[in-house]
């Protein structure tokens, strides 16, 4: 798959990160990014594609679970509303 240019917007902080990435592996790095900076971002991460169309939006909660958001319906590996812990889904 191509790699495609992603916006990690962070409301909270003010900070985006710009990154050309495989499409599939955006939900990792979004999580990534909410776990291990979201003292200094803040705890929502809205995620853009390269025309700055919003395609989710990532949440992590105080015991660290990271929620998924989206509309599009052709983002298969991304459940509508789910829940990603350590170690899988719940």
């Amino acid at each position: 798959m191509n790699k495609q240019l992603f916006y990690f917007v962070f409301p909270q902080s003010g900070e985006t990160i710009t990154k050309e990435m495989n499409p599939l592996a955006v939900k990792d790095a979004a999580v990534k990014y909410l776990k291990t900076q979201n003292e200094v971002r803040g705890d929502i991460c809205i995620i853009k594609d390269s025309r700055e169309n919003v395609i989710a939006m990532g949440y992590v909660s105080d015991s660290m679970k990271v929620s998924f958001f989206t509309e599009d319906e052709t983002v298969n590996d991304i459940k509508p509303i789910g829940v990603i812990e350590e170690g899988g889904e719940r």
